[in-house]
């Protein structure tokens, strides 16, 4: 009979850590095997996140159905899909590279040393409807909390803006 450290050393199962220390005994693949052969849900969400450029919008639609009823919660929650098409955020865009330019041609445009971001000068954001507290509280021009999301210093500020955006 084998002594118990002969007897470790000649098993083929791995043993695995936890917070404590070793772990009992698993009987399990060791890391190398694993690696070559992907698990289910993987190889499940790599199917179904090909590149569908070719299909119509139909056949996608169809698909992507058939798709997500093969997956159960836990699978469906690994598997992302971008979007093609952001209306709103493009929406969005459109009326703060609007709204900018309004604002240079009504209040000017300020020298760099006042405004670096070559934008209107400081005092047309307030007037334009900036964030401005004692404004809010004390005269309740509550669409102040909404209009700064649509205000920019300049094009420097709007164009770090709109690049993160689209």
């Amino acid at each position: 009979m084998e002594s118990p450290k002969q007897q470790s050393t000649s098993q083929t199962n791995y043993s695995s850590w936890n917070d404590t220390g070793p772990a009992t005994k698993h009987s399990y693949a060791p890391p190398s095997t694993l690696a070559n052969s992907p698990s289910r849900s993987k190889r499940r969400a790599a199917e179904a996140t090909e590149d569908y450029s070719l299909e119509t919008d139909e056949e996608r639609t169809r698909d992507h159905d058939e798709d997500i009823d093969d997956f159960d919660d836990e699978e469906l929650a690994t598997v992302h899909h971008k979007q093609r098409y952001a209306p709103l955020s493009t929406a969005f865009v459109i009326v703060q590279v609007i709204i900018l330019p309004l604002m240079m041609w009504q209040c000017g445009v300020a020298p760099l040393e006042i405004n670096p971001m070559i934008g209107p000068y400081p005092d047309a954001l307030n007037y334009w409807g900036a964030k401005n507290a004692v404004l809010i509280i004390d005269d309740g021009e509550l669409y102040r909390l909404i209009t700064p999301i649509f205000l920019h210093a300049g094009l420097i500020h709007l164009a770090g803006n709109v690049l993160v955006q689209i």
